[in-house]
């Protein structure tokens, strides 16, 4: 059975997923170790706002993501904007922004059900203080690991999504 999808995913593209899928997280955990860092999570089901709640209610802090940050794999915006997500990523949202657990005032749909969007094979979500910021570049980069900063942390409680 064949699955049609509203627009096409080239083969640069897919090549490019199934790389990032395949990908093991081991460098970039054990660049985490030998940075002396110690929250981290991978983010799979929850999607990239579910997991950042686990690490701000597990820490006691409010988490900050911006979307404009997020590396986002070529058509994955354009293939949520044409609905085509994971059944999981409206129950993620439901249970997540409920109660305020996560707030995303100001997203549209599509940026939302990228932050919830449950993959099985996410990279690494890692907290970064300040003063280890050094020690976490020297050994990404002795690791072969690359990171993007997509948010902070401050005090409070909860995540904030913005675009």
């Amino acid at each position: 059975q064949t699955c049609a999808l509203p627009i096409s995913l080239g083969a640069n593209d897919l090549a490019r997923a199934v790389s990032t899928m395949t990908r093991l997280n081991r460098g970039a955990a054990r660049a985490a170790v030998a940075a002396g860092l110690h929250a981290a999570t991978d983010v799979t089901g929850f999607g990239l706002a579910g997991h950042a709640h686990e690490m701000a209610e597990g820490s006691g802090v409010r988490i900050t993501l911006r979307l404009a940050d997020v590396p986002l794999l070529g058509p994955a915006r354009a293939l949520a904007a044409a609905g085509t997500v994971p059944g999981g990523t409206g129950r993620n949202r439901e249970h997540f922004l409920a109660e305020g657990r996560v707030s995303g005032e100001g997203l549209d749909g599509v940026s939302l059900d990228l932050f919830f969007d449950p993959q099985t094979s996410g990279g690494l979500l890692v907290a970064v203080p300040a003063g280890h910021a050094g020690e976490w570049e020297r050994a990404r980069n002795e690791h072969g690991v690359q990171a993007w900063r997509v948010g902070e942390a401050s005090a409070g409680r909860g995540v904030a999504l913005l675009p």
